[in-house]
């Protein structure tokens, strides 16, 4: 999957050369190609975030959704400047901008507007928070580097707050369409 092509991401070795990360590499860079994969995808997740979450504050009809790619601005940037922090310190070459299928997303959700854009953008926000979390597990067990790893013992538990937010919205805005669909069937049913 992406998360397995990102592991080839680029690493810069610190002599100007720059090399896909490669098993052969000597040990002395400490720096393994699971460690540089794992940043590639968690930089370009963060910013397909803050990326929606900006067009959120700026599309959804309803405050909390809103609200909430607020705070996918707030601290999606947050961890992508800690982790270009550590990316610079380790001599990893992260993309500043978004890959296609990151745009495809983005794509996605900038027609929409109002309700149609809340149902679609949270729809996507669980999915996505599903996917990292799955993704910081695993990162959790594989990655070597010690910075690498703490920021992911750091980042979990915001991703999973994020999840846990995104479905008491969900859930909320189905409940709102349910009732909806229900007045709207009432006055019919009398008669």
């Amino acid at each position: 999957m992406v998360l397995s092509a990102l592991f080839l991401q680029a690493c810069h070795n610190g002599n100007g050369n720059v090399h896909t990360a490669d098993p052969t590499d000597p040990p002395d860079s400490g720096i393994t190609a699971a460690d540089t994969g794992f940043a590639a995808m968690a930089v370009q997740s963060a910013m397909m975030e803050v990326t929606l979450g900006n067009i959120a504050q700026q599309r959804a009809g309803d405050a909390r959704v809103k609200a909430f790619g607020a705070m996918m601005v707030k601290d999606h940037s947050q961890a992508n400047d800690m982790l270009k922090g550590i990316a610079d310190r380790k001599d990893i070459v992260l993309a500043d901008s978004l890959d296609q299928d990151h745009h495809s997303d983005m794509d996605s959700l900038s027609g929409r507007s109002n309700a149609d854009f809340d149902d679609a953008y949270i729809n996507r926000m669980v999915q996505a928070h599903e996917a990292d979390i799955r993704a910081f597990e695993k990162g959790a067990e594989q990655i070597t580097d010690p910075d690498i790893k703490g920021f992911i013992q750091t980042q979990l538990p915001v991703l999973k707050m994020h999840l846990d937010s995104a479905r008491a919205i969900q859930r909320d805005l189905e409940q709102q369409h349910d009732a909806s669909l229900r007045s709207r069937r009432e006055p019919f049913a009398s008669h």
